[in-house]
C-alpha cells in the first residue's frame, strides 16, 4: 500500500470516528486536498472546504462555490446549527499556532462541532 493510500485510509478512519478537530500538517497542501477530494467522492461524507480565494466548496458533489464573506468560522457555525456529520475544512489557516482572534474562533468552533457531531479539519502548510 502506498503512503498516499495508507494516509487516505487513516484520514477516512479519523473522519468516521468524528473527532471535533483534525489537523493536517504538510509541506504539500495539494496532496492533503487530493485526499479530501477522493474521500468525498468515494463516500457520502459531506466535506466543505474553505480557502480565501475560492470561499466554500462542497467536495464530491457539484463543487459549487458559496461565499462565506471571508469569515469561515461564522459560516461553519451557521452550517453546524442545521447539519450533522459535516466536515468543515479550513485550507488557509496561517499562524494558527499563535494566540490570535482566528485561533480563539476555531477553538470555539471545535466545541460546537463536538456537540453537534461535526468535525473541523485544518490544513496547515509546514515550510
Amino acid at each position: 500500500m502506498s503512503n498516499f493510500a495508507a494516509t487516505k485510509a487513516e484520514l477516512f478512519d479519523f473522519l468516521r470516528a468524528r473527532p471535533p478537530l483534525i489537523i493536517i500538517d504538510s509541506q504539500e497542501r495539494g496532496r492533503a486536498e487530493r485526499l479530501l477530494y477522493e474521500i468525498a467522492a468515494e463516500s457520502a461524507q459531506e466535506i466543505l472546504y474553505y480557502t480565501d480565494a475560492a470561499q466554500v466548496k462542497k467536495l464530491g458533489g457539484s463543487l459549487a462555490t458559496v461565499s462565506a464573506d471571508s469569515d469561515p468560522t461564522t459560516f461553519a457555525l451557521e452550517h453546524y446549527k442545521t447539519h450533522r456529520k459535516t466536515v468543515f475544512v479550513i485550507g488557509d489557516a496561517k499562524r494558527i499556532s499563535e494566540e490570535n482572534y482566528l485561533t480563539q474562533e476555531i477553538l470555539s468552533l471545535v466545541f460546537v462541532a463536538q456537540a453537534s457531531e461535526n468535525t473541523k479539519l485544518k490544513i496547515s502548510c509546514v515550510r
